[in-house]
């Protein structure tokens, strides 16, 4: 198993371990410059859901699975060069679907609650199955910008659909072998699929970059200073 993959089911089977009916222990929090924190699975959002079009990567943010991966692997954003796909976990109980895929039992359909967008969806933005996740009325999808939920209107055969601008990439982390994921946020669905085909990606990092930004010197010395006066002050009392 890869490590991201024990590290993600780990802390996916701690939220559900503690979590309490009617109570969200999680959150997200807006951490500013366009960057969003999940609290329950220690991750952090970029919150533009289509950058590689607003930053003038690709033009529509439209990709193959190896365009979005050379996308997010080259991406710096807010001081962080540590970004990747979001990814599912290989079996997922809380999907509606089992598949085989070449030999390979995986599950897939609506309400993946296990993977990272299925979590973002479901968990913590109030998405529902069959609706576009601008339906939700939670106030935290505001948190996020140019989420593609539309189905362009030139849609001809089944694979111009899965084309379609609302499917994002999400690769399967497996030890041995890789399985291509993509998701709905026009619907809440997933399932694996052709990488050839152009789809958006999301990106996301590992850690809240709160918990990582140094404090800056001119700061430092500040505090230190306070500090010392402070202590002077206290003993100047005490005598």
């Amino acid at each position: 198993m890869h490590p991201r993959q024990r590290k993600f089911i780990a802390a996916v089977t701690l939220g559900a371990t503690i979590a309490v009916p009617g109570l969200s222990l999680g959150a997200l929090i807006d951490r500013g410059g366009g960057l969003i924190y999940d609290t329950d699975l220690d991750i952090t959002w970029l919150a533009d859901a289509n950058y590689a079009a607003t930053s003038g990567y690709d033009a529509d943010g439209m990709m193959t699975y190896s365009e979005a991966n050379a996308w997010v692997n080259q991406l710096s954003f807010g001081g962080f060069d540590d970004w990747r796909l979001p990814f599912n976990p290989q079996l997922d109980a809380s999907c509606s679907l089992t598949r085989n895929v070449n030999g390979i039992t995986l599950n897939a359909g609506f309400d993946c609650q296990g993977s990272e967008y299925g979590h973002l969806f479901y968990s913590e933005l109030g998405g529902t199955t069959g609706s576009p996740i601008t339906d939700s009325t939670d106030p935290d999808v505001a948190l996020f910008s140019n989420i593609m939920t539309y189905v362009p209107s030139t849609l001809g055969a089944l694979g111009e659909y899965w084309a379609a601008a609302a499917v994002y990439w999400s690769p399967d982390l497996q030890s041995n072998y890789t399985i291509y994921h993509h998701f709905h946020f026009s619907d809440g669905y997933q399932r694996d699929f052709d990488p050839t085909i152009a789809m958006h990606a999301m990106a996301v990092r590992d850690g809240d970059v709160a918990a990582v930004v140094p404090v800056p010197g001119a700061v430092w010395l500040f505090m230190s200073g306070l500090m010392g006066l402070m202590g002077a002050a206290k003993r100047k009392t005490a005598v």
